[in-house]
């Protein structure tokens, strides 16, 4: 039954109907997620070295994919900045956590859909960043900043997913 139920989800998949299978492009993206979910999961698991190296792969796919479009909708590259970010933290480089965090907030300024709550994690990261190396005046403007931005959007307090 098994088999049956993987069978027939990928033969309705459309994009493996055309000859020769998936584009490289389609499987450069599910490579993609895979470094993506094994850099978190290193992350929640407190490895910090195969999270590096996780997402590092995970970033150099996106900004590869990404390239030099600016504008569009897509959040990866973003995501990835932030997320290298976490992973530069969790392996006390601080200054490249940093960077990553300012380049995941301009490339999110970037995207056609940007608006202003939509920092608001990479804001939350930078700050914290900032807070643990001693910035704390660059730290309360950023948090400031990120809670600003969610209160014009959802009101004070919310309990809005940051994702």
């Amino acid at each position: 039954m098994f088999c049956k139920l993987t069978t027939d989800a990928y033969l309705a998949d459309p994009s493996l109907e055309k000859e020769g299978g998936p584009s490289q492009k389609e499987l450069d993206r599910v490579l993609a997620d895979v470094w993506h979910t094994k850099g978190i999961a290193a992350t929640e698991m407190n490895r910090p070295g195969q999270s590096l190296k996780y997402l590092e792969l995970f970033n150099n796919m996106m900004i590869k994919e990404w390239g030099s479009t600016v504008g569009g909708t897509n959040m990866r590259l973003p995501i990835s900045w932030n997320q290298l970010g976490v992973a530069y933290m969790i392996n006390d480089d601080w200054d490249h956590g940093i960077e990553c965090f300012l380049k995941s907030i301009a490339s999110m300024k970037q995207l056609d859909n940007y608006q202003a709550y939509k920092i608001s994690l990479p804001l939350a990261n930078l700050g914290l960043a900032y807070w643990l190396t001693g910035r704390f005046e660059d730290a309360v403007q950023t948090l400031q900043e990120g809670l600003q931005y969610r209160a014009e959007e959802f009101g004070p307090d919310d309990g809005e997913s940051f994702m």
